[in-house]
């Protein structure tokens, strides 16, 4: 399993892999809290922030028919 050669996920609109981590980083970024705030300390609580911005900045852009795909490599 990973071994296997796929073609690229399509996306609806042609982005950089350095516009995708720019807007990953950007979305934790703005959930995580403030300096004032306690963050959070739970490695699952940060985990599931990660894969929500994962799911948004990477495959926020993918066409239908990708979505599955790519649902599928994070599950």
């Amino acid at each position: 399993m990973g071994d296997e050669i796929v073609a690229p996920l399509r996306q609806i609109t042609p982005r950089t892999d350095l516009n995708m981590v720019q807007q990953l980083t950007y979305l934790i970024d703005s959930i995580l809290p403030g300096p004032d705030e306690n963050p959070p300390s739970d490695f699952v609580d940060l985990e599931k922030l990660y894969v929500f911005c994962l799911t948004w900045s990477l495959g926020g852009s993918l066409i239908d028919e990708d979505r599955d795909k790519f649902n599928k490599f994070l599950s």
